[in-house]
């Protein structure tokens, strides 16, 4: 199973943490996760995240909701 790691400003409810993002951890590692997992989530305060909301030259920039994902899949032989 792939190893996520989310990262997103502080404030959010624990349940905009968990149930807005196992869908997509679903969706991204194609397999059944609980609702109650989630590897790992940072919650950093304003000034300790510096994101440029319109990086890579977006026409519309991203909301201050805006989160990080990192997947990590390890491959066993």
């Amino acid at each position: 199973m792939p190893l996520f790691t989310v990262t997103m400003k502080a404030g959010r409810t624990a349940d905009e943490k968990m149930r807005s993002l196992v869908p997509y951890m679903k969706q991204a590692s194609r397999q059944d996760i609980p609702t109650t997992t989630c590897s790992n989530v940072f919650c950093l305060e304003q000034a300790d995240l510096k994101v440029d909301l319109n990086y890579p030259g977006l026409p519309k920039p991203r909301t201050e909701k805006m989160l990080m994902i990192e997947v990590l899949s390890v491959v066993r032989d």
